[in-house]
């Protein structure tokens, strides 16, 4: 197994890695939703007292990934709303809805698990990111 450079393993080194493991929970929510109510509290925990200068930039930029997501499933669902009241309630109501659930959800998969994997690849080589505060990738 390979040694890290104070003869730690490479995996006990990710564990101590904050932003990583706060990753690692918004990355888990894909598979288990509960984890997002452990994974973005602690982000707020940790980001107010930041080990090393490069952190404080991940816990930014994983937080602001939580607000894309939710503004992304606000802005779909007032979406769907709009259209039920432009549409009407007839046969092709139920399928708009799962269009624009399909496309929201799908746009803020996509967003978001690039972003929280662009974090978990920068934080593993310690690297801050360079515009935490950006809306995009």
């Amino acid at each position: 197994m390979s040694e890290g450079h104070n003869g730690s393993s490479w995996l006990a080194d990710l564990m101590s890695n904050r932003p990583f493991i706060v990753g690692a929970l918004f990355l888990g929510t894909y598979f288990a939703p509960f984890l997002i109510l452990i994974g973005f509290p602690l982000a707020f925990v940790f980001r107010a007292r930041p080990e090393e200068d490069w952190e404080q930039s991940h816990f930014d930029y994983l937080i602001r990934t939580v607000w894309i997501a939710l503004l992304i499933a606000i802005v779909a669902a007032a979406m769907a709303l709009s259209l039920h009241f432009a549409i009407g309630d007839n046969d092709e109501t139920p399928l708009v809805y799962i269009i624009i659930g399909v496309l929201g959800s799908g746009l803020a998969f996509a967003l978001c698990g690039v972003r929280v994997l662009i974090s978990m690849m920068k934080s593993a080589s310690r690297i801050p990111i360079t515009n935490s505060k950006s809306w995009l990738i």
